[in-house]
């Protein structure tokens, strides 16, 4: 009972953090490339983020998702209504834009590098504002998801590619799709907020997602600047399966 008023707790506070927060992400009026999250916690950052959008007047919109429950046929594929991942920002770009052509994109977690590349490819061609929508860190303690989330911010902003499928997120190869696409169109992504729901409400739980929202900008992304090691007592493999902590093995640069 206590661990569960707990929870409750530091979901109160953090929701509170959110509806007194001010516009932050006027950077992002007119970028064509934008990250955010489909964790509806942080609803409010994602109506900022939209509002501002709305300076735009987009023929189109592409949205891509995580293929959370493996419903596509195929590694690369269209969504249904059942991945929220995309369900939820089609429905919010209605709201904000109204009707207009709207897309979307599903990847499962065992897409290859080259449905990767060929995807990316396929969208450098479309003329339409860009959605990835993406959770990062789950399950994981506020001070070990931060540092995962420095990694992942680390890899976006200096559009290391070839890292992007390290990291502890939802969907690497969503991640993957967006360095390529930014890489192909010369842009850069500038992340303009990282949520960390047990450290912002001062309450660890294991319960914790993390998010990011971010925008593309014309410029030349910057040498990473960050690198991450983990030590294991025994070898990495010993620790596979065997706890919900398997997370903690992943988004790091090294492990000994």
């Amino acid at each position: 009972m206590g661990r569960h008023v707990a929870i409750i707790s530091a979901l109160a506070l953090f929701l509170l953090s959110c509806t007194t927060a001010n516009p932050q992400f006027a950077a992002c009026a007119s970028s064509n490339i934008v990250l955010m999250p489909h964790h509806l916690i942080v609803k409010p950052y994602i109506d900022e983020m939209y509002k501002v959008l709305t300076a735009q007047r987009p023929s189109k919109i592409i949205i891509i998702s995580p293929d959370h429950f493996y419903h596509g046929s195929t590694a690369v594929s269209t969504p249904d209504e059942v991945e929220h991942g995309f369900t939820i920002h089609r429905n919010l770009a209605l709201q904000y834009f109204g009707k207009l052509p709207i897309e979307g994109y599903m990847i499962r977690i065992d897409a290859r590098e080259s449905d990767l590349i060929a995807i990316a490819e396929k969208l450098s061609k479309e003329k339409a504002l860009f959605i990835f929508s993406i959770d990062f860190s789950h399950y994981l303690e506020g001070k070990i998801a931060r540092i995962h989330d420095l990694m992942s911010r680390d890899v976006m902003e200096s559009r290391t590619v070839v890292d992007a499928k390290n990291l502890e997120v939802d969907s690497p190869g969503s991640v993957e799709v967006m360095l390529r696409l930014l890489e192909l169109l010369n842009e850069r992504m500038m992340v303009y907020k990282n949520t960390n729901p047990s450290l912002d409400a001062g309450i660890e739980t294991f319960t914790n997602t993390t998010h990011f929202f971010g925008c593309s900008e014309r410029s030349s992304p910057i040498p990473r600047q960050l690198k991450t090691t983990m030590y294991f007592e025994h070898p990495r493999e010993w620790y596979l399966g065997k706890t919900m902590e398997d997370r903690y093995l992943y988004g790091y640069d090294e492990t000994v």
